[in-house]
């Protein structure tokens, strides 16, 4: 696990290798002023391994909140329904999908939400097959 300087087709690359599979490369530049910035990345992914904080595309995690989403994909989508099916959908959006899941984080959630949906239907004695 570390991160190395290559000259590799005409410029500078910094080329990192951690958990024992997974590498990733990025391109510098070609002068010496990039070689120079190539050692300091460098230096700075070396640290980072060796203190075990090293994230190679640290994305922060936004929250998703359920009701939120569920409003703007009906708002969004729904001009493709029938006036009719559209007016059906809102009110079971509404008066059970949203009091049911609140602002739950559909991020982290959205497997254990599903499958809490459909084993609610069997507990109620139906059956679990919708056909």
């Amino acid at each position: 696990m570390s991160a190395k300087v290559v000259w590799y087709r005409g410029s500078w690359w910094v080329r990192t290798h951690w958990a024992a599979t997974k590498k990733k490369e990025r391109k510098i530049g070609p002068t010496k002023a990039d070689r120079r910035e190539a050692d300091q990345i460098a230096r700075q992914i070396n640290a980072a391994l060796a203190l075990g904080t090293f994230e190679p595309d640290p994305k922060p995690e936004r929250a998703l909140p359920f009701d939120a989403y569920l409003r703007e994909w009906h708002a969004r989508y729904g001009v493709t329904f029938k006036p009719r099916y559209r007016e059906t959908s809102a009110g079971l959006v509404e008066r059970d999908l949203i009091p049911h899941f609140g602002a739950k984080d559909l991020a982290r959630s959205a497997r254990r939400i599903c499958s809490t949906t459909s084993g609610g239907s069997s507990s109620k004695g139906r059956s679990r097959r919708p056909f």
